[in-house]
Protein backbone atom coordinates (compact mmCIF):
# COMPACT_ATOMS: atom_id res chain seq x y z
CA UNK A 1 0.00 0.00 0.00
CA UNK A 2 2.86 2.36 0.87
CA UNK A 3 4.48 1.77 -2.48
CA UNK A 4 1.29 2.75 -4.30
CA UNK A 5 1.00 5.94 -2.23
CA UNK A 6 4.62 6.86 -2.96
CA UNK A 7 4.06 6.32 -6.70
CA UNK A 8 0.96 8.53 -6.77
CA UNK A 9 2.71 11.27 -4.84
CA UNK A 10 5.62 11.50 -7.27
CA UNK A 11 5.56 14.65 -9.50
CA UNK A 12 8.26 13.61 -11.92
CA UNK A 13 6.94 13.71 -15.52
CA UNK A 14 3.67 15.46 -14.60
CA UNK A 15 4.30 18.23 -17.15
CA UNK A 16 4.76 15.66 -19.90
CA UNK A 17 1.51 13.98 -18.92
CA UNK A 18 -0.39 17.30 -18.94
CA UNK A 19 1.17 18.19 -22.27
CA UNK A 20 0.13 14.86 -23.73
CA UNK A 21 -3.47 15.69 -22.91
CA UNK A 22 -3.51 19.41 -23.79
CA UNK A 23 -1.41 19.60 -26.96
CA UNK A 24 -3.97 17.71 -29.09
CA UNK A 25 -6.66 20.11 -27.85
CA UNK A 26 -4.53 23.16 -28.69
CA UNK A 27 -3.67 21.72 -32.10
CA UNK A 28 -7.36 21.02 -32.70
CA UNK A 29 -8.36 24.63 -31.95
CA UNK A 30 -5.55 25.90 -34.20
CA UNK A 31 -6.74 23.61 -36.99
CA UNK A 32 -10.34 24.76 -36.59
CA UNK A 33 -9.13 28.37 -36.83
CA UNK A 34 -7.46 27.56 -40.13
CA UNK A 35 -10.65 25.91 -41.34
CA UNK A 36 -12.75 28.96 -40.46
CA UNK A 37 -10.31 31.11 -42.41
CA UNK A 38 -10.69 28.77 -45.38
CA UNK A 39 -14.48 29.05 -45.16
CA UNK A 40 -14.30 32.87 -45.07
CA UNK A 41 -12.02 32.88 -48.13
CA UNK A 42 -14.38 30.49 -49.91
CA UNK A 43 -17.32 32.75 -49.09
CA UNK A 44 -15.49 35.76 -50.58
CA UNK A 45 -14.71 33.81 -53.76
CA UNK A 46 -18.30 32.57 -53.99
CA UNK A 47 -19.66 36.11 -53.53
CA UNK A 48 -17.46 37.39 -56.37
CA UNK A 49 -18.73 34.58 -58.64
CA UNK A 50 -22.37 35.26 -57.73
CA UNK A 51 -21.88 39.02 -58.27
CA UNK A 52 -20.39 38.43 -61.72
CA UNK A 53 -23.25 36.09 -62.66
CA UNK A 54 -25.94 38.53 -61.55
CA UNK A 55 -24.26 41.41 -63.35
CA UNK A 56 -23.94 39.51 -66.65
CA UNK A 57 -27.57 38.44 -66.51
CA UNK A 58 -28.78 41.97 -65.68
CA UNK A 59 -26.91 43.37 -68.68
CA UNK A 60 -28.71 40.85 -70.92
CA UNK A 61 -32.07 41.62 -69.32
CA UNK A 62 -31.65 45.35 -69.91
CA UNK A 63 -30.54 44.81 -73.52
CA UNK A 64 -33.23 42.32 -74.57
CA UNK A 65 -36.01 42.64 -71.96
CA UNK A 66 -36.20 38.84 -72.29
CA UNK A 67 -36.11 36.90 -69.01
CA UNK A 68 -35.43 33.57 -70.66
CA UNK A 69 -32.34 34.98 -72.38
CA UNK A 70 -31.25 36.61 -69.16
CA UNK A 71 -31.63 33.28 -67.36
CA UNK A 72 -29.58 31.52 -70.06
CA UNK A 73 -26.81 34.10 -69.70
CA UNK A 74 -26.89 33.59 -65.94
CA UNK A 75 -26.36 29.85 -66.31
CA UNK A 76 -23.55 30.41 -68.82
CA UNK A 77 -21.88 32.93 -66.50
CA UNK A 78 -22.30 30.54 -63.56
CA UNK A 79 -20.41 27.84 -65.46
CA UNK A 80 -17.61 30.27 -66.32
CA UNK A 81 -17.41 31.32 -62.66
CA UNK A 82 -17.32 27.71 -61.44
CA UNK A 83 -20.65 27.76 -59.59
CA UNK A 84 -22.44 24.55 -58.68
CA UNK A 85 -25.51 24.57 -60.96
CA UNK A 86 -27.40 22.24 -58.64
CA UNK A 87 -27.27 24.91 -55.92
CA UNK A 88 -28.01 27.83 -58.24
CA UNK A 89 -31.23 29.81 -57.81
CA UNK A 90 -32.10 32.55 -60.32
CA UNK A 91 -35.12 34.80 -59.85
CA UNK A 92 -36.37 38.23 -60.89
CA UNK A 93 -37.30 40.95 -58.40
CA UNK A 94 -38.85 44.39 -58.80
CA UNK A 95 -36.66 47.27 -57.57
CA UNK A 96 -38.33 50.60 -58.21
CA UNK A 97 -39.07 50.99 -61.90
CA UNK A 98 -36.63 48.27 -62.92
CA UNK A 99 -36.42 44.52 -62.59
CA UNK A 100 -33.37 42.95 -60.98
CA UNK A 101 -31.81 39.56 -61.51
CA UNK A 102 -31.28 37.82 -58.17
CA UNK A 103 -28.75 34.99 -57.96
CA UNK A 104 -28.21 32.70 -54.99
CA UNK A 105 -25.67 29.89 -54.78
CA UNK A 106 -24.01 27.67 -52.21
CA UNK A 107 -20.89 25.58 -51.90
CA UNK A 108 -20.15 22.62 -49.61
CA UNK A 109 -16.90 22.94 -47.70
CA UNK A 110 -15.03 19.85 -46.49
CA UNK A 111 -14.37 19.38 -42.78
CA UNK A 112 -10.96 18.43 -41.44
CA UNK A 113 -10.23 19.14 -37.77
CA UNK A 114 -13.82 20.22 -37.10
CA UNK A 115 -15.05 16.77 -38.14
CA UNK A 116 -14.04 15.69 -34.63
CA UNK A 117 -16.96 17.74 -33.31
CA UNK A 118 -19.52 17.54 -36.11
CA UNK A 119 -20.23 15.28 -39.05
CA UNK A 120 -22.69 17.61 -40.79
CA UNK A 121 -21.62 19.42 -43.96
CA UNK A 122 -20.54 23.07 -43.85
CA UNK A 123 -22.42 25.09 -46.44
CA UNK A 124 -21.38 28.56 -47.61
CA UNK A 125 -24.27 30.56 -49.10
CA UNK A 126 -24.21 33.95 -50.86
CA UNK A 127 -26.63 36.03 -52.93
CA UNK A 128 -26.59 39.11 -55.15
CA UNK A 129 -29.09 41.14 -57.15
CA UNK A 130 -28.30 43.48 -60.05
CA UNK A 131 -30.50 45.88 -61.97
CA UNK A 132 -30.29 48.69 -64.49
CA UNK A 133 -30.22 52.19 -63.03
CA UNK A 134 -30.24 55.49 -64.85
CA UNK A 135 -27.92 56.89 -62.17
CA UNK A 136 -25.58 53.94 -61.79
CA UNK A 137 -22.68 55.54 -63.65
CA UNK A 138 -22.34 58.92 -62.05
CA UNK A 139 -18.98 60.45 -62.89
CA UNK A 140 -16.28 60.10 -60.23
CA UNK A 141 -14.19 62.86 -58.70
CA UNK A 142 -11.90 60.59 -56.64
CA UNK A 143 -10.18 57.75 -58.49
CA UNK A 144 -7.46 55.26 -57.49
CA UNK A 145 -6.11 53.99 -60.82
CA UNK A 146 -3.64 51.22 -60.07
CA UNK A 147 -4.98 47.65 -60.24
CA UNK A 148 -2.24 46.26 -58.00
CA UNK A 149 -2.17 49.30 -55.73
CA UNK A 150 -3.56 49.88 -52.24
CA UNK A 151 -6.75 51.56 -53.46
CA UNK A 152 -8.33 54.29 -51.30
CA UNK A 153 -7.89 54.61 -47.55
CA UNK A 154 -9.69 57.06 -45.25
CA UNK A 155 -7.86 57.53 -41.99
CA UNK A 156 -8.53 58.98 -38.56
CA UNK A 157 -11.13 61.73 -38.51
CA UNK A 158 -11.41 62.14 -42.27
CA UNK A 159 -14.34 64.23 -43.46
CA UNK A 160 -14.58 63.76 -47.22
CA UNK A 161 -17.40 65.35 -49.20
CA UNK A 162 -17.81 64.46 -52.89
CA UNK A 163 -20.66 66.61 -54.15
CA UNK A 164 -22.45 65.34 -57.27
CA UNK A 165 -19.86 62.62 -57.94
CA UNK A 166 -18.68 59.17 -57.00
CA UNK A 167 -15.58 57.65 -55.41
CA UNK A 168 -13.96 54.72 -57.24
CA UNK A 169 -11.07 52.30 -56.72
CA UNK A 170 -9.55 50.12 -59.47
CA UNK A 171 -7.45 48.18 -56.95
CA UNK A 172 -8.00 44.43 -57.18
CA UNK A 173 -7.84 43.56 -53.49
CA UNK A 174 -10.31 42.66 -50.76
CA UNK A 175 -9.95 46.05 -49.06
CA UNK A 176 -9.67 48.28 -52.12
CA UNK A 177 -11.67 50.94 -50.27
CA UNK A 178 -11.27 51.19 -46.52
CA UNK A 179 -12.16 53.60 -43.74
CA UNK A 180 -11.19 53.45 -40.10
CA UNK A 181 -12.03 55.20 -36.87
CA UNK A 182 -14.52 58.03 -37.26
CA UNK A 183 -13.62 58.67 -40.91
CA UNK A 184 -16.65 59.56 -43.01
CA UNK A 185 -17.29 60.11 -46.70
CA UNK A 186 -20.36 61.59 -48.38
CA UNK A 187 -20.71 60.77 -52.09
CA UNK A 188 -23.27 59.87 -54.70
CA UNK A 189 -21.85 56.33 -55.00
CA UNK A 190 -18.85 54.29 -53.83
CA UNK A 191 -17.64 51.70 -56.34
CA UNK A 192 -14.76 49.22 -56.40
CA UNK A 193 -13.63 46.57 -58.89
CA UNK A 194 -13.04 44.13 -56.04
CA UNK A 195 -14.43 44.50 -52.53
CA UNK A 196 -14.44 47.11 -49.77
CA UNK A 197 -14.08 47.08 -46.02
CA UNK A 198 -16.17 50.02 -44.86
CA UNK A 199 -18.71 50.07 -42.06
CA UNK A 200 -22.07 51.72 -42.68
CA UNK A 201 -21.21 54.43 -40.14
CA UNK A 202 -18.29 55.54 -42.32
CA UNK A 203 -20.25 56.58 -45.42
CA UNK A 204 -23.40 58.30 -46.66
CA UNK A 205 -24.55 57.70 -50.24
CA UNK A 206 -26.92 60.14 -51.90
CA UNK A 207 -27.76 58.09 -55.01
CA UNK A 208 -26.75 54.44 -54.74
CA UNK A 209 -28.40 52.08 -52.27
CA UNK A 210 -25.10 50.67 -51.10
CA UNK A 211 -21.43 50.32 -52.01
CA UNK A 212 -21.05 48.64 -55.40
CA UNK A 213 -18.35 45.98 -55.38
CA UNK A 214 -17.18 44.11 -58.49
CA UNK A 215 -17.79 47.22 -60.63
CA UNK A 216 -16.16 47.83 -64.00
CA UNK A 217 -12.78 49.58 -63.82
CA UNK A 218 -12.56 53.24 -64.78
CA UNK A 219 -9.96 54.03 -67.42
CA UNK A 220 -7.50 56.89 -67.06
CA UNK A 221 -9.30 59.93 -68.53
CA UNK A 222 -5.99 61.74 -69.12
CA UNK A 223 -4.14 58.79 -70.65
CA UNK A 224 -3.72 60.66 -73.96
CA UNK A 225 -2.26 63.80 -72.38
CA UNK A 226 1.49 63.94 -73.21
CA UNK A 227 3.49 64.12 -69.98
CA UNK A 228 7.15 64.88 -70.86
CA UNK A 229 9.77 62.40 -69.70
CA UNK A 230 12.41 65.12 -69.48
CA UNK A 231 12.04 68.85 -69.22
CA UNK A 232 15.28 69.88 -70.89
CA UNK A 233 14.52 71.04 -74.40
CA UNK A 234 10.95 69.73 -74.48
CA UNK A 235 9.12 71.70 -77.16
CA UNK A 236 5.89 71.67 -75.15
CA UNK A 237 7.48 73.75 -72.39
CA UNK A 238 7.96 77.46 -72.80
CA UNK A 239 10.65 79.05 -70.65
CA UNK A 240 14.20 78.58 -69.42
CA UNK A 241 15.71 75.37 -68.08
CA UNK A 242 16.82 76.23 -64.57
CA UNK A 243 18.84 73.31 -63.23
CA UNK A 244 19.41 73.93 -59.54
CA UNK A 245 21.34 70.75 -58.84
CA UNK A 246 22.98 72.02 -55.66
CA UNK A 247 20.71 74.99 -55.00
CA UNK A 248 17.00 75.73 -54.83
CA UNK A 249 15.03 78.30 -56.76
CA UNK A 250 13.54 80.10 -53.78
CA UNK A 251 11.04 82.88 -53.29
CA UNK A 252 12.08 85.35 -50.65
CA UNK A 253 9.79 88.36 -50.74
CA UNK A 254 6.10 89.06 -51.07
CA UNK A 255 4.99 89.60 -54.61
CA UNK A 256 7.38 87.11 -56.18
CA UNK A 257 6.18 85.76 -59.51
CA UNK A 258 7.15 82.38 -60.96
CA UNK A 259 6.69 81.87 -64.69
CA UNK A 260 6.90 79.00 -67.16
CA UNK A 261 10.09 77.00 -67.08
CA UNK A 262 11.80 73.77 -66.14
CA UNK A 263 13.19 73.71 -62.62
CA UNK A 264 15.15 71.24 -60.53
CA UNK A 265 14.11 72.33 -57.03
CA UNK A 266 11.65 75.05 -56.06
CA UNK A 267 10.93 76.25 -52.51
CA UNK A 268 8.04 78.69 -52.22
CA UNK A 269 8.22 80.16 -48.71
CA UNK A 270 6.49 83.50 -49.20
CA UNK A 271 3.24 84.76 -50.69
CA UNK A 272 3.79 84.00 -54.36
CA UNK A 273 1.97 84.57 -57.63
CA UNK A 274 2.13 81.98 -60.40
CA UNK A 275 2.19 83.68 -63.76
CA UNK A 276 -1.14 83.47 -65.63
CA UNK A 277 -0.93 80.62 -68.15
CA UNK A 278 2.32 79.22 -66.74
CA UNK A 279 3.45 75.61 -67.29
CA UNK A 280 6.02 74.82 -64.61
CA UNK A 281 8.00 71.59 -64.81
CA UNK A 282 9.86 70.09 -61.86
CA UNK A 283 12.47 67.72 -63.30
CA UNK A 284 13.98 65.14 -60.90
CA UNK A 285 13.60 67.39 -57.88
CA UNK A 286 11.11 68.81 -55.38
CA UNK A 287 8.45 71.50 -55.30
CA UNK A 288 7.78 72.59 -51.73
CA UNK A 289 5.26 75.10 -50.41
CA UNK A 290 6.34 76.13 -46.91
CA UNK A 291 5.27 78.39 -44.08
CA UNK A 292 2.16 80.39 -43.33
CA UNK A 293 1.88 81.72 -46.87
CA UNK A 294 -0.09 81.33 -50.08
CA UNK A 295 0.43 80.73 -53.79
CA UNK A 296 -2.15 82.01 -56.24
CA UNK A 297 -2.47 81.44 -59.96
CA UNK A 298 -4.95 80.95 -62.79
CA UNK A 299 -4.55 78.86 -65.93
CA UNK A 300 -1.54 77.10 -64.43
CA UNK A 301 -0.17 73.56 -64.58
CA UNK A 302 2.68 72.02 -62.57
CA UNK A 303 4.26 68.92 -64.16
CA UNK A 304 6.37 66.52 -62.11
CA UNK A 305 8.99 64.37 -63.84
CA UNK A 306 10.17 61.82 -61.28
CA UNK A 307 9.77 64.57 -58.69
CA UNK A 308 8.03 65.22 -55.38
CA UNK A 309 5.39 67.66 -54.15
CA UNK A 310 5.27 68.85 -50.55
CA UNK A 311 2.89 71.36 -48.98
CA UNK A 312 2.88 72.63 -45.41
CA UNK A 313 -0.20 72.52 -43.22
CA UNK A 314 -0.29 76.33 -42.97
CA UNK A 315 0.16 76.96 -46.68
CA UNK A 316 -2.88 77.96 -48.75
CA UNK A 317 -2.95 76.93 -52.41
CA UNK A 318 -5.30 79.01 -54.55
CA UNK A 319 -4.79 77.54 -57.99
CA UNK A 320 -6.98 77.19 -61.08
CA UNK A 321 -6.02 74.78 -63.86
CA UNK A 322 -5.84 75.76 -67.51
CA UNK A 323 -9.25 75.77 -69.12
CA UNK A 324 -7.93 74.85 -72.59
CA UNK A 325 -4.84 73.54 -74.34
CA UNK A 326 -2.68 70.44 -73.88
CA UNK A 327 -2.87 70.44 -70.09
CA UNK A 328 -6.46 71.63 -69.74
CA UNK A 329 -7.98 70.77 -66.39
CA UNK A 330 -4.70 69.73 -64.71
CA UNK A 331 -3.33 71.62 -61.70
CA UNK A 332 -0.65 69.06 -60.78
CA UNK A 333 0.29 66.32 -63.26
CA UNK A 334 2.77 63.52 -62.54
CA UNK A 335 4.92 61.18 -64.56
CA UNK A 336 3.10 57.96 -65.53
CA UNK A 337 6.36 56.04 -65.31
CA UNK A 338 7.31 57.38 -61.89
CA UNK A 339 8.92 55.01 -59.41
CA UNK A 340 5.93 55.32 -57.06
CA UNK A 341 6.81 58.60 -55.43
CA UNK A 342 4.83 59.48 -52.29
CA UNK A 343 3.22 62.83 -52.99
CA UNK A 344 1.84 64.86 -50.09
CA UNK A 345 -0.67 67.70 -50.02
CA UNK A 346 -1.34 69.14 -46.58
CA UNK A 347 -3.45 72.13 -47.45
CA UNK A 348 -4.27 75.10 -45.28
CA UNK A 349 -7.81 75.98 -44.27
CA UNK A 350 -8.18 78.51 -47.11
CA UNK A 351 -6.91 76.23 -49.88
CA UNK A 352 -8.95 76.51 -53.09
CA UNK A 353 -8.21 74.17 -55.98
CA UNK A 354 -10.11 74.22 -59.26
CA UNK A 355 -9.29 71.40 -61.65
CA UNK A 356 -7.64 68.00 -61.21
CA UNK A 357 -4.67 66.63 -59.32
CA UNK A 358 -3.25 63.82 -61.46
CA UNK A 359 -0.52 61.45 -60.26
CA UNK A 360 -1.11 58.23 -62.26
CA UNK A 361 2.20 56.66 -61.21
CA UNK A 362 2.37 57.87 -57.60
CA UNK A 363 0.81 57.37 -54.21
CA UNK A 364 -0.95 60.54 -53.04
CA UNK A 365 -1.61 61.49 -49.43
CA UNK A 366 -4.01 64.38 -48.85
CA UNK A 367 -4.36 65.86 -45.39
CA UNK A 368 -6.10 69.07 -44.44
CA UNK A 369 -8.45 71.62 -45.86
CA UNK A 370 -8.71 71.22 -49.61
CA UNK A 371 -11.80 73.00 -50.87
CA UNK A 372 -13.76 72.83 -54.10
CA UNK A 373 -15.30 76.27 -53.82
CA UNK A 374 -16.13 76.44 -57.52
CA UNK A 375 -17.70 72.99 -57.46
CA UNK A 376 -14.90 71.40 -59.54
CA UNK A 377 -12.11 69.47 -57.87
CA UNK A 378 -10.90 65.98 -58.92
CA UNK A 379 -8.12 63.74 -57.60
CA UNK A 380 -6.62 60.85 -59.60
CA UNK A 381 -3.64 58.85 -58.38
CA UNK A 382 -2.25 55.33 -58.47
CA UNK A 383 -3.42 55.00 -54.86
CA UNK A 384 -4.87 57.44 -52.35
CA UNK A 385 -4.81 58.16 -48.63
CA UNK A 386 -7.23 60.84 -47.43
CA UNK A 387 -7.38 62.47 -44.02
CA UNK A 388 -8.74 65.67 -42.55
CA UNK A 389 -11.36 67.72 -44.37
CA UNK A 390 -11.51 67.78 -48.16
CA UNK A 391 -14.33 68.80 -50.46
CA UNK A 392 -14.59 67.57 -54.05
CA UNK A 393 -17.03 68.56 -56.77
CA UNK A 394 -18.13 67.68 -60.27
CA UNK A 395 -19.64 70.95 -61.53
CA UNK A 396 -16.86 71.49 -64.05
CA UNK A 397 -18.36 73.30 -67.02
CA UNK A 398 -15.58 75.40 -68.58
CA UNK A 399 -12.94 74.18 -66.11
CA UNK A 400 -11.16 72.06 -68.73
CA UNK A 401 -11.33 68.81 -66.75
CA UNK A 402 -12.23 65.46 -68.31
CA UNK A 403 -15.10 63.28 -67.17
CA UNK A 404 -13.97 60.42 -64.91
CA UNK A 405 -16.07 57.45 -65.94
CA UNK A 406 -19.59 57.71 -67.30
CA UNK A 407 -21.58 60.73 -66.24
CA UNK A 408 -25.21 60.12 -67.10
CA UNK A 409 -25.42 57.11 -69.41
CA UNK A 410 -26.88 54.76 -66.80
CA UNK A 411 -25.77 51.23 -66.17
CA UNK A 412 -25.96 48.16 -63.98
CA UNK A 413 -25.72 48.45 -60.21
CA UNK A 414 -26.11 46.02 -57.34
CA UNK A 415 -29.19 46.24 -55.13
CA UNK A 416 -30.14 44.41 -51.97
CA UNK A 417 -31.89 41.10 -52.70
CA UNK A 418 -35.53 41.19 -51.62
CA UNK A 419 -34.93 38.03 -49.65
CA UNK A 420 -32.46 39.96 -47.51
CA UNK A 421 -29.03 38.82 -46.40
CA UNK A 422 -28.17 35.15 -46.45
Amino acid sequence: MDSITRFLSKKDGSVAIIGAFTLPVIAGFFGIGLEVGMWQSARSDLQAAVDATARASAIELEATKDKSKARSVAYAAAIVNDLDLSSLNISFEQHGDNEAVAVKASRIMPRFFSSLYSNSDTQVVTAAAAAYSATAKIGACILALKENGMGIALAGTSDIIATGCSVHSNAKRVDSFGAGGSAHVVAECLTTVQTSQVNAKNYTLNTCDDIEDMADPIVDPYASVPIPTTGNGDSAIVGPYIDMTTQTYKTSANGDVIGSGVYKHVLINSDTVIDDGATIVIDSGTLEFKGNNSATGKNVTFIFIDSKLKTGSQFDLKLHAKSSGTYAGLIFAGDRNAHMEYQTITGGAATELVGAIYFPGDSLSMVGGSQATSGCFHVIAAELSLAGHAAFGNVCGGAGTKTIGEDSAGGIKFVKPTGGPV
